[in-house]
């Protein structure tokens, strides 16, 4: 079952889907994080300031996290290829860090408690991940081997990698 990863088009411009549920992630992410604040008695008003925050920090640390991991195998030969963030290559791993670094610097700019702000969004962090694994299936990316369990995710032929191509 294939998904067009290009959900629609604005002229030239292509809106894939990746991207809408990255925004989709992000949103319900900030809301679970807004109401265990509001739980806490913190500012909730802080959760909506920190998710922008958060969020240009983990896509430059997910971008980083990729191209360092693909360094030898792309980037090292075509360093140009590495602000071309629309042709792919975001590392959960990077992302997870450089959202964490920008909250760090958000809390210690504005005097907050950071131990206790990733407390209120850690919960927020596992829905986020867990919206955002539709995106890896619309894209066709980020699997096992295949499988013939009820639960598995189809992966179209043309999408594999070997071994499970």
């Amino acid at each position: 079952m294939f998904i067009d990863p290009v959900a629609f088009r604005i002229g030239p411009i292509a809106i894939h889907w990746y991207g809408i549920i990255f925004a989709v992630a992000a949103i319900a992410a900030a809301w679970l994080a807004s109401r265990e604040a509001k739980r806490r008695g913190m500012d909730t008003e802080r959760v909506w300031s920190m998710l922008l925050v958060a969020a240009i920090g983990g896509i430059i640390g997910a971008r980083l996290y990729h191209v360092i991991h693909e360094w030898d195998l792309i980037y090292r030969d075509n360093p140009a290829l590495i602000l071309q963030v629309w042709n792919g290559g975001l590392g959960i791993p990077g992302g997870v860090a450089g959202g964490m670094i920008a909250l760090a610097i958000y809390t210690r700019v504005n005097h907050l408690p950071f131990l206790r702000w990733i407390d209120v969004g850690a919960p927020a962090l596992l829905l986020a991940q867990a919206i955002g694994r539709f995106g890896n299936f619309v894209n066709q990316e980020l699997y096992g081997p295949p499988t013939d369990l009820p639960w598995g995710i189809p992966i179209d032929a043309e999408h594999r990698v070997p071994p499970w191509n």
